[in-house]
């Protein structure tokens, strides 16, 4: 690493890589967030030399660590050092160097769709002509429901009684409802 890159030449990277589509800008926030929150840490000549700070990593990590326990989790922080120490070597492999940074293609991620995740994990139970605990208390035995029972997580379920003869008017009104959200 050059001696003569400062911790001000990391931000300067990441605003070229991200430029250069090397970063997507929520990888980029986040490398900032964490040069921020090292910064605090840093001494004088810690920041004008970029190689004692590499050397000194841990030691940082340890005041960064101390500074900011309480508001923070031990996890968190860790993941503000994993982000510190890509970015020293993002920016010692490609960052004095624009043929280097041009011919870089660093790997991408496909992330699946949470939602779609979660809607093929959830289990759904119904339960044909089951009779609702009020009415049975009422002595209206004869409605008989269809109970939709669905099951999100341990601890979050949504049932649902429906009429067996639910008609499409019906079955539109319940779609709005869910379509416009719970609040």
């Amino acid at each position: 690493m050059n001696n003569n890159s400062s911790y001000q030449n990391l931000y300067e990277f990441i605003d070229i890589a991200e430029k250069n589509r090397k970063y997507a800008s929520n990888t980029a926030f986040g490398l900032k967030a964490a040069l921020r929150l090292f910064e605090q840490q840093l001494k004088a000549e810690e920041k004008i030399n970029l190689s004692m700070l590499k050397e000194r990593i841990e030691q940082i990590y340890q005041s960064v660590y101390a500074a900011n326990k309480s508001k923070m989790t031990a996890s968190t922080l860790e993941t503000y050092k994993k982000r510190i120490i890509k970015i020293l070597a993002d920016f010692e492999k490609f960052g004095n160097d624009p043929n280097k940074l041009a011919n870089w293609n660093p790997p991408t991620r496909i992330r699946k769709n949470n939602t779609l995740q979660k809607q093929q994990s959830s289990e759904i139970q119904v339960v044909e002509g089951e009779i609702q605990d009020n009415q049975r208390e009422n002595g209206n035995s004869s409605s008989l429901k269809n109970k939709i029972e669905l099951i999100f997580s341990e601890n979050r379920t949504a049932v649902l009684f429906l009429p067996p003869d639910l008609n499409e008017v019906e079955a539109e009104k319940i779609k709005k409802y869910i379509d416009a959200g719970i609040s």
